[in-house]
């Protein structure tokens, strides 16, 4: 059995997607550690014992605070002898894997988990370019990737200097039976009428801003509207996201039709309460959030960008606008709205039979598993 350290931006990273993938490590008799910033993890749901190190990861550009996180965990790595590092995120996968060049004549192998390459859709085409060819150079110093998205794989795949055999699709994966009809809950609380929704952290590059206009628009002619926001802010430098949110609704006069739940473990009580989940973003990996709507039966309405044009890949199972189309938006709103009840049922149960057919947690596991033990 093998010694593997999961490393991740924030504590939240991992109490929110990787307690699955860690357990069943554990459960096959590895040895696990976890680094990332912050120390609030959810020990109720690990099965077994885990060593966590509090990693500072720099929230800002500044070369003195990524170099400071790296030699940290290059200590990390180096005194416990690890054999395997499985890097998450963005800022955590490339200090991860700077780390591991700095220490290339070890035996420690390196697997990144992509929930989404650097290069995205929304950076113009120098940032891109740049950020395309780091990822490139990255992979020579890098075991095996485990991408969620199959895009970002046939992006590099494409380019002659990389490694194709090194690129593996996981894809993502949530709970079935936890965002399932059947066994959501009532909540307190008190919302009315036609209501949207969308989850997901408060901050720039979610779409939040065209969503609030969107919505706007809407009331005029659905008064009768509500605006659900499942998510909040998880860290302080993002309050200016939030009190740009509510400035925006003020000036449009819709704030009292808004409500914002905070970061709740329930997501899924307060999305059964929806009539469409939107999904605003203009950069992912392949989100979650769109997951779990599909998997409530929800009608997911998503920009059409890498990751929701994956999983909404026919318009049986949701329906892809243009981001930062805010009209598009609007009669796509209007359109589901004025499905019958019949057509409405239909889309829903198609959006689920997706879900379960490609991206149940359990299979998204042995997934990532099967992959990290064939470098071990």
């Amino acid at each position: 059995m093998a010694k593997i350290l999961i490393v991740c931006n924030y504590d939240f990273a991992f109490n929110k997607f990787m307690i699955p993938f860690t357990n069943k490590l554990i459960e096959m008799g590895h040895e696990v550690g976890v680094a990332c910033d912050g120390d609030m993890f959810d020990h109720e749901k690990v099965i077994g014992k885990i060593t966590f190190y509090n990693l500072t990861m720099p929230r800002k550009i500044s070369l003195r605070g990524f170099f400071s996180t790296i030699y940290s965990l290059r200590k990390i790595i180096k005194n416990n002898s690890y054999d395997v590092v499985n890097s998450n995120n963005r800022n955590a996968s490339f200090i991860a894997r700077i780390a591991l060049i700095s220490l290339i004549f070890s035996k420690v192998k390196s697997a990144y988990t992509a929930r989404g390459m650097y290069f995205h859709d929304n950076q113009n085409f120098f940032e891109y370019y740049l950020i395309y060819y780091v990822e490139i150079f990255l992979l020579f110093f890098t075991h095996i990737v485990l991408s969620q998205s199959e895009e970002d794989v046939k992006k590099l795949s494409r380019n002659i200097l990389v490694n194709s055999s090194k690129l593996n699709i996981i894809h993502n994966g949530i709970s079935h039976e936890k965002f399932s009809i059947k066994n959501v809950k009532k909540t307190d609380l008190k919302i009315k009428g036609f209501v949207l929704c969308t989850i997901g952290r408060i901050v720039k590059g979610k779409g939040l801003i065209d969503l609030v206009n969107a919505f706007s628009l809407l009331t005029k002619t659905h008064p009768n509207s509500s605006l659900l926001i499942i998510g909040g802010v998880l860290h302080e430098e993002n309050n200016f996201a939030l009190k740009d949110f509510w400035d925006k609704a003020e000036q449009l006069n819709i704030k009292e039709k808004i409500i914002i739940t905070g970061m709740v473990d329930n997501v899924e009580d307060y999305l059964a309460l929806a009539d469409i989940y939107i999904h605003p973003s203009y950069r992912e990996g392949v989100p979650r959030s769109v997951l779990e709507a599909m998997s409530l039966e929800k009608i997911v309405i998503a920009t059409r960008i890498r990751g929701a044009s994956e999983i909404i890949n026919t318009n049986e199972v949701g329906i892809l606008y243009q981001k930062g189309n805010i009209k598009e938006l609007v009669q796509s709103i209007k359109n589901v709205h004025n499905f019958s009840s019949k057509d409405k049922k239909n889309m829903g149960l198609m959006a689920r039979k997706r879900v379960l057919e490609l991206y149940k947690e359990e299979s998204y596991v042995n997934r990532q598993v099967q992959f990290i033990t064939k470098v071990i």
